[in-house]
C-alpha cells in the first residue's frame, strides 16, 4: 500500500542504491524502446520504480541548483544531520 511505497521511496534515497537505479532506470528505458507490453502487474511496479528513482534522483541533484540554492540546502542537511546525531547519542 501507500505506506510501503513511501517507506521503499525514503530506503530509495541511500546511496548505496545508486548502482542499482541506475541498472533499473535503463531497463525501464530499454523496455520501453522495445515497445514491450507489461503486464498490469509490470506495469505497478514500473511505475513503483519511477517514483523511487524520481526522489532519488530529487535528492542528489542538490549540486545542480544555483550555488544560493545549493548552499541553502546543504546547510539545511548539515543542521539536520547534526540534530539527528545528538539525538542519536542521548539513546
Amino acid at each position: 500500500g501507500f505506506s510501503s511505497l513511501m517507506t521503499d521511496m525514503i530506503l530509495g534515497t541511500d546511496m548505496e542504491m545508486h548502482s542499482d537505479h541506475v541498472k533499473a532506470a535503463k531497463a525501464l528505458v530499454e523496455n520501453y524502446a522495445a515497445e514491450n507490453k507489461p503486464s498490469q502487474l509490470e506495469r505497478k511496479q514500473n511505475m513503483k520504480q519511477v517514483l523511487v528513482i524520481g526522489l532519488h534522483v530529487a535528492d542528489i541533484s542538490n549540486p545542480c541548483k544555483s550555488w544560493i540554492d545549493c548552499e541553502r540546502w546543504t546547510n539545511m542537511l548539515m543542521d539536520e544531520w547534526h540534530r539527528q546525531g545528538d539525538l542519536e547519542r542521548t539513546l
